[in-house]
């Protein structure tokens, strides 16, 4: 039996083929980077992700999903995406690429986010090279049309 966020995850990635997106970004906060994000936005990240702690992003890609969380999240992380294919990235880690640094190494444009849920530091790591493709993208409807 295939597991839940899997299916759910398989139905986003054939819409981001549809849209002809290769990656895209699920960040757990709120336009205004509050601390505890709102209900509203976290949704999306849990509503495709196993991992149910308050910090993490969720990179999906074609072939996979990942979801980045700090030492705080590990052992937490490790447990809730037990049983799907979801793959920890150990944010912080030596030898662990950022999402920018690895949506780059691995060509993954054009990319969709929400840069309205990103800092502007975040923002600039993302679009530290304007030669790749970086869309306007939210998939929250998905989460609404339940």
């Amino acid at each position: 039996m295939q597991n839940l966020f899997d299916s759910r995850i398989e139905k986003l990635q054939a819409q981001m083929r549809k849209d002809g997106l290769k990656a895209y970004v699920i960040p757990a906060t709120d336009p205004h980077m509050s601390e505890e994000c709102t209900a509203y936005f976290a949704r999306e990240r849990f509503y495709f992700c196993p991992f149910k702690g308050s910090d993490g992003t969720l990179l999906v890609t074609l072939d996979g999903y990942f979801i980045y969380t700090d030492g705080r999240f590990w052992t937490e992380a490790e447990g809730d995406i037990k049983g799907s294919s979801c793959i920890l990235m150990y944010q912080g880690k030596e030898g662990v690429l950022s999402i920018p640094q690895y949506v780059k190494q691995n060509n993954l444009y054009p990319l969709g986010l929400d840069k309205k849920l990103l800092s502007r530091q975040e923002l600039a790591a993302y679009f530290a090279d304007d030669t790749h493709e970086i869309r306007q993208a939210s998939y929250r409807h998905m989460v609404d049309d339940l």
